[in-house]
């Protein structure tokens, strides 16, 4: 008898009203000998609630992941389940398999580099077509989902190749697939380096671990790992991205200054440039974000300042910055 398939649902509680309406058509393949499936709701009383799901988030073959808000913010997702997912995948033994359930944010995380489930180019939800995502599952078992039409039964954007296949096609074809992947790979990494070369602030991101603090001194808040700009962003910089210094430019001809006069709209437009240029995410800091960097994350608790007692030490303030101001600084999405 043939082993069957283990399928992983991975979703955030709160969407356990969408999760039940993927499970009626996902049980069709269940009932007809395709796949075995695993969720939660299958622990019974007295079990070791966290035994038994690591067991099975280590065994699963496909891991299925309901792709929401509440999805992209669950902390056991994000540190337990996801890990595992991506783990197996990356090792060729498992695929992961993205089912957008409603718009979120998804474009902004690992989840971009796979093909991600939506219907005629949307989430799940709002057009109803959880039979279609349940139809791509069905391809996957059966190892039908090697190509994707163009009008979103899987969207598709650039990511790694998957592992070579192995036992299939005479040795000659074998050899011609394999020298082929190499050259993609060679050929994207290349890709990666120019684009890296290009990219003023790659080096220059400094990793900031996120934590709990409160915000304005009143309000806790709780904050994500992300990167922020070593300094503000420099007129070197700037011109390296816009090709030229800001009209309204006030301390010119001082590539190591901070660049300044410029607007909102004008910052929108020099990152949206980067990002182009570079193929990284880059943004503005949220203003919590700035400001638990700004008083030292999690490492300047014991400090009046970020990271000292003295003011001058650590902050470029009117007193010591020679009356030159300093402008934008941006944060990559990891």
């Amino acid at each position: 008898m043939p082993i069957l398939p283990k399928i992983f649902i991975a979703y955030a509680r709160e969407d356990t009203p969408l999760l039940e309406k993927l499970r009626k058509p996902l049980n069709v393949l269940r009932r007809n000998g395709h796949c075995d499936i695993f969720f939660d709701g299958e622990i019974v009383p007295g079990e070791r609630w966290d035994e038994r799901l690591k067991n099975e988030l280590h065994q699963a073959d496909i891991y299925l992941l309901l792709v929401t808000d509440d999805f992209l913010d669950s902390d056991y997702i994000n540190d337990v389940e996801l890990p595992k997912a991506l783990e197996k995948e990356k090792s060729g033994k498992a695929k992961v398999v993205p089912i957008i359930l409603r718009p979120c944010m998804w474009q902004y995380t690992l989840l971009k580099e796979f093909q991600v489930v939506l219907y005629e180019g949307k989430p799940i939800e709002p057009s109803g077509g959880y039979v279609h995502a349940v139809e791509q599952v069905a391809r996957i078992i059966e190892g039908r989902n090697e190509t994707s039409d163009r009008n979103g039964s899987l969207w598709a954007p650039p990511r790694r190749s998957p592992p070579e296949s192995r036992g299939r096609g005479p040795p000659q074809k074998q050899e011609a697939e394999a020298a082929a992947k190499r050259k993609q790979d060679a050929d994207e990494e290349a890709e990666r380096q120019r684009r890296r070369s290009l990219d003023p602030f790659h080096d220059l991101m400094v990793p900031i671990k996120g934590g709990s603090f409160k915000m304005g001194g009143t309000h806790p808040v709780t904050i994500k790992d992300f990167h922020l700009g070593k300094h503000p962003v420099t007129q070197a910089q700037w011109r390296a991205i816009m090709g030229s210094d800001p009209q309204q430019l006030r301390f010119k001809g001082c590539d190591d200054c901070p660049v300044e006069r410029v607007s909102w709209g004008d910052v929108q437009n020099f990152v949206k440039k980067m990002n182009e240029k570079t193929g990284e995410i880059y943004r503005l800091p949220s203003e919590t974000e700035w400001e638990f960097a700004a008083r030292g994350g999690m490492k300047s608790k014991n400090y009046k300042y970020a990271g000292s007692d003295n003011v001058d030490e650590v902050a470029w303030h009117m007193y010591n910055s020679g009356h030159k101001n300093a402008a934008c600084q941006t944060v990559k999405s990891q």
